[in-house]
């Protein structure tokens, strides 16, 4: 992007592409029809329109046999999908990255690889996840890049964390201290470790501690401008924390500012916090109708996004759910809860985030504990 404005980036990256297409190469033309689809992707959230220009710039980079224009096709490709949800697509594309890349050089390898480890996390298969980014700390370690290998010490923390390997993300999460920090972008990176602690804490059932690490994550992301996804994990964190140790009014509030802010960013993330909005249900006069809407949209997520239905998500409904769901005894819970069935799954995220918002604000304006 043009000075962090999207709707410049986008222009400069169309006229690029047309002039490649009228009197560019071939790799040109693959080149620009890669750029503006990363643009799409990371500026825009355009799935399908980047998936479209990935897969054109594919086509291109076989025809001319460019195998590391190749690999990058096939890493655009693997986001695109996994992002659509289509993860036996994203699957294929990232394996066959990783094989092309094997002839590259192991640092457009270890490149790959995390994009395979991505489409396993975001499938909920944490231990492969956690293989993939065993062979990448091998190489970091080998290189002796800092940078490389904070960066998988804070994958394997996290992921860990996520798959109840407790004793694990400790050990990452604590080897990520003894490395130097010299830019934000590492500072950032160590707060994802704070943020795996935290899952440890809590684990341990010493919720004072998982309090402070997860605030100490979200205070320092927050004025550092951190992204929007790593404030929405520290802010969940904090409040499974908040009403492990009873405080209820802040643990609400924190709730509906995150969901709200999910909503606003257009971000399907945002049905991570239906967890939190559904422990809270108890304190307020919901309607039945309302409280089954929720428990379906967490179906839907759990069915969808998978990288939600790990133990350390279960871990905070299991502890903390004043057991809402079992009380109604709805079987359309159940069956949501159980399979995502209750819901259409080809529903669009917008839609889906535009009744959330709904819900959400009813309960945050008009409801009062």
């Amino acid at each position: 992007e043009i000075q962090g404005d999207v709707a410049a980036g986008k222009r400069y990256y169309e006229q690029s592409l047309g002039i490649a297409e009228k009197t560019g190469t071939k790799w040109e033309q693959a080149q620009a029809l890669l750029a503006l689809s990363d643009l799409l992707v990371w500026g825009e959230g355009d799935y399908r329109g980047a998936r479209q220009l990935a897969e054109r710039s594919l086509v291109l980079q076989r025809q001319i046999k460019d195998l590391a224009g190749m690999v990058d096709s096939l890493s655009a490709l693997t986001f695109c999908t996994a992002l659509l949800r289509s993860y036996e697509e994203a699957l294929t594309f990232a394996q066959e990255g990783l094989q092309l890349s094997r002839a590259l050089g192991a640092v457009k390898t270890e490149s790959s690889r995390g994009a395979l480890a991505w489409v396993y996390l975001l499938t909920g298969q944490i231990d492969k996840t956690v293989a993939c980014l065993h062979k990448s700390l091998r190489f970091s370690l080998e290189l002796g890049n800092q940078d490389w290998l904070l960066d998988t010490y804070k994958a394997l923390a996290y992921r860990n964390a996520l798959g109840g390997y407790y004793e694990e993300a400790s050990f990452y999460a604590k080897r990520t201290l003894d490395i130097p920090i010299e830019t934000a972008e590492q500072e950032e990176k160590r707060q994802v470790a704070f943020i795996s602690l935290s899952h440890v804490a809590f684990h341990d059932a010493d919720y004072a501690a998982a309090k402070d690490f997860a605030q100490r994550a979200a205070d320092h992301l927050q004025s550092g401008g951190g992204s929007h996804n790593l404030v929405a994990m520290a802010q969940t964190a904090l409040c499974a924390a908040h009403m492990a140790l009873g405080a209820f009014d802040d643990a609400e509030r924190r709730a509906y500012a995150l969901l709200q802010n999910s909503i606003r960013q257009n971000d399907a993330g945002a049905l991570t916090g239906l967890n939190l909005v559904a422990l809270l249900l108890g304190r307020h006069a919901v309607s039945r109708a309302e409280k089954e809407r929720i428990f379906e949209m967490i179906g839907m997520q759990r069915h969808h996004l998978p990288m939600t239905d790990t133990p350390a998500y279960h871990e905070w409904t299991e502890r903390l759910l004043p057991k809402q769901a079992a009380a109604l005894g709805s079987e359309r819970i159940e069956a949501a809860l159980a399979h995502g069935a209750a819901l259409d799954p080809d529903i669009e995220t917008p839609k889906l985030l535009g009744e959330l918002s709904n819900l959400v604000g009813a309960f945050a304006g008009n409801r009062q504990p």
